[in-house]
């Protein structure tokens, strides 16, 4: 099985980057949470991007 070793690389990395961004926001209080708009946004940012990053490095695995 072939795969580019960078590409994988980079997707590792964002999926970390994102990883390690989400535990911060989940130690804030419900209330903390809720009032500031762009910590909902960068919730749903984050968790999107290591779900796509996951989703992606599997696939791209899957066809080789």
């Amino acid at each position: 099985m072939k795969y580019d070793a960078i590409k994988v690389g980079k997707l590792l990395t964002a999926f970390k980057q994102a990883q390690n961004r989400l535990p911060n926001l989940a130690r804030l209080s419900e209330a903390e949470f809720l009032a500031e708009p762009d910590k909902i946004g960068s919730a749903k940012y984050q968790f999107i991007v290591a779900i796509e990053d996951r989703r992606a490095a599997f696939f791209r695995f899957k066809r080789e």
